[in-house]
């Protein structure tokens, strides 16, 4: 057997054409853009461009931050600020309607009834309750609907207390005459007391009118400017900007010094002017009006913190009047943390005690205030003293929130922008926009010309 060797050569394996890498290419006008930026017309434009955009944030970011301290304070100052007084202030004036109703109603130590009622101060406070309710359903930015259910409380509470009144005339007009035999006194039952009791229910239980006044003004006061509240971002962006700009001013003059032989550009350096008094006086407004509104808030929560202590002091009044008739436990509540009264509520169904009250003075420098409202709140006054003892502390803290209100109303003026500076910035940025056009206009007709 013969085997054929063969002898044929491999065949190559087929070729591969070869792919021609073609170069990418920027559009025509992409090419233009970039050999025109390298000359000295293109030059100027980018300059002029950028010094523009960069003039345009400068005095919107100026104008935003100096619009946003003007509403900030004028809602502060208009709305927040009056509903926060107004609300504590509603504290006090139903403290105090019941403190006078309790008075009024209840018979003396020798047994003795009115049949004139409550009287005139009763009135006064229920009508100056509803004005003040009426006021923070005005201004008042949140908790509307509790001004409502103060209202609803309100009625319910006129209601007993008339009722009240009404077994108390009952009561001292048949008190002059001669019991019927065999009836026993100390078995009856004053409704005048129970209704009283009804009416204290409206105000001082965990949902009552004190309480739910109390939430709203807290959810008022949470809308006051936190401490050190500025429009700091706006601020950062415009000195930054500022900054590259000034950096633009620099480089500008220097090419304009290179290519032009200009020394000194006075366009420039009124640019230069321009920038750093719109950029320091937007901050020097905003640093003002920021310690500004921290003082209002510093003195509004002064105010109602006397407002909490007269409220205090009237229930704690209003206690001892009661007197025999079953009273609220003494509070062992801890008191609120010093600066912290504007935030801390107390248990308005137990009786007020000086440990409860003593922070609510703080920072008010009166000594002798919190020496009288401690001493009031301590023990009951002496029974001839005690009409005197009360009024004498009202007074006093009355006061002293009267010293604060004129503090309170120059704090919020002073936290207010000056007037028209929003286009005082306009007019600067547009000053220095036309300074830019000065500077940069007749060197690009110059060249125009040339060319």
């Amino acid at each position: 057997m013969t085997v054929e060797l063969d002898t044929h050569p491999p065949a190559s394996p087929p070729s591969v054409p070869a792919v021609r890498l073609r170069r990418f290419r920027s559009p025509l006008w992409i090419r233009g853009f970039r050999s025109a930026a390298g000359t000295t017309p293109g030059r100027l434009r980018a300059l002029l461009a950028a010094m523009l955009l960069a003039i345009l944030v400068v005095c919107l970011t100026g104008a935003e931050a100096v619009a946003d301290l003007r509403n900030t304070t004028v809602t502060a100052a208009d709305r927040t600020s009056p509903t926060v007084i107004d609300a504590a202030l509603v504290r006090v004036l139903l403290a105090d309607a019941d403190r006078v109703a309790v008075q009024g109603l209840l018979p003396t130590a020798g047994g003795q009834r009115t049949t004139n009622g409550p009287g005139g101060a009763y009135q006064d406070d229920i009508k100056s309750v509803e004005q003040a309710l009426e006021r923070a359903r005005t201004t008042g930015l949140t908790g509307l609907p509790m001004v409502q259910t103060v209202n609803d409380q309100m009625v319910l509470y006129v209601g007993d207390v008339a009722q009240a009144q009404a077994y108390a005339a009952v009561l001292a007009a048949s008190a002059g005459s001669d019991s019927s035999p065999g009836s026993d006194s100390s078995k009856t039952v004053d409704l005048s007391v129970v209704y009283l009791s009804y009416a204290a229910e409206q105000l001082r239980t965990s949902n009552g009118a004190l309480a739910t006044v109390e939430k709203f003004r807290l959810e008022n006061r949470s809308r006051l400017p936190n401490r050190g509240w500025g429009p700091w971002p706006l601020l950062v962006v415009q000195l930054t900007l500022g900054t590259v700009l000034l950096g633009l001013v620099v480089g500008a003059q220097l090419f304009l010094r290179r290519r032009f032989h200009r020394r000194v550009s006075l366009e420039l350096a009124g640019i230069a002017a321009i920038v750093v008094l719109i950029c320091g006086w937007t901050t020097a407004q905003s640093v003002s009006t920021s310690r500004a509104l921290d003082e209002g808030v510093r003195e509004t929560d002064r105010v109602t913190c006397l407002s909490q202590a007269r409220a205090l002091a009237a229930l704690a009044d209003r206690d001892y009047r009661y007197g025999a008739h079953p009273t609220l436990v003494a509070s062992t509540a801890r008191p609120p943390q010093e600066g912290a009264c504007a935030t801390a509520t107390p248990n308005y169904q137990e009786h007020p005690t000086a440990a409860q009250a003593a922070r609510f003075l703080d920072g008010q420098d009166s000594a002798e205030v919190s020496r009288e409202l401690r001493t009031f709140l301590s023990a009951p006054p002496a029974a001839n003293d005690h009409d005197s003892a009360y009024l004498r502390v009202d007074r006093s803290l009355r006061q002293l929130q009267e010293n604060h209100l004129p503090q309170l109303t120059r704090a919020w003026d002073d936290a207010l922008p000056s007037r028209g500076l929003e286009w005082i910035l306009i007019a600067c940025s547009v000053g220095a926009a036309g300074l830019t056009l000065v500077a940069f206009v007749p060197r690009l007709r110059e060249y125009r010309k040339s060319s």
